[in-house]
């Protein structure tokens, strides 16, 4: 995150790459979070086709309670965890 101007800044070099393997990789995610602020929302990683191929992909958020959101979809809202 830019300090200065409050907006998220895009990731470069090697994990820049970090969310891009295909559906038949095997993958994982760990991380450490701290909101700088009480009742901040917004997604922390996400990756999804468009809306025409159904937003197939996942997704992480942060909720306003604090608590994590992740949601995998095959196409969005019908088919998906």
């Amino acid at each position: 995150i830019d300090s200065k101007k409050h907006e998220w800044l895009p990731l470069k070099g090697r994990f820049g790459k970090a969310l891009n393997f295909e559906r038949y990789q095997d993958f994982s995610v760990a991380l450490w979070l701290k909101a700088l602020n009480e009742n901040v929302e917004g997604v922390i990683f996400q990756r999804n086709n468009s809306e025409f191929e159904g937003w197939r992909g996942f997704c992480a958020t942060l909720q306003p309670d604090g608590k994590l959101n992740v949601l995998f979809s095959y196409v969005y809202p019908a088919n998906c965890i």
